[in-house]
Formats: structure tokens, sequence, C-alpha cells
């Protein structure tokens, strides 16, 4: 694939899901995106750091315990 059509349609495909996320927000009735700066950014980002500590480095102990 040429780079000029890489890039064409990975732009197709952001419109493409901007748009259904649009429509997801306005179906629950979400009035805002959440900003680096808001609170609930941040917590959502220790969330995903836990959730990654708890993959990477605790499952495998706890899997492994179980034998």
């Amino acid at each position: 694939m040429r780079l000029e059509t890489a890039r064409r349609h990975a732009q197709e495909t952001y419109d493409k899901d901007l748009v259904t996320v649009q429509e997801l927000e306005l179906k629950l009735e979400i009035p805002s995106r959440w900003k680096p700066g808001d609170v609930e950014w941040q917590n959502a980002g220790r969330l995903v750091a836990q959730r990654t500590t708890w993959r990477v480095w605790l499952l495998p102990a706890y899997l492994n315990s179980e034998k």
C-alpha cells in the first residue's frame, strides 16, 4: 500500500470511528469528554495502571501458586 493510500485509509477509519463515538455519547447522554486535567481522567489512568500491574506481575504469580 502506498503511503498516501495508507494515510487516506487511516483518516477514513478515524472519521468513521469519531461518528460512532459521537452517536454513542448522544445516546448515553454524555455531556462532555474527560480531559487530562479532570479528576475522572486521572482516576481512570490509575485504574489502567493497576490493571497493567495485576496482569503483568501479579497474575502469573497467582496462577503459578495454584498448581
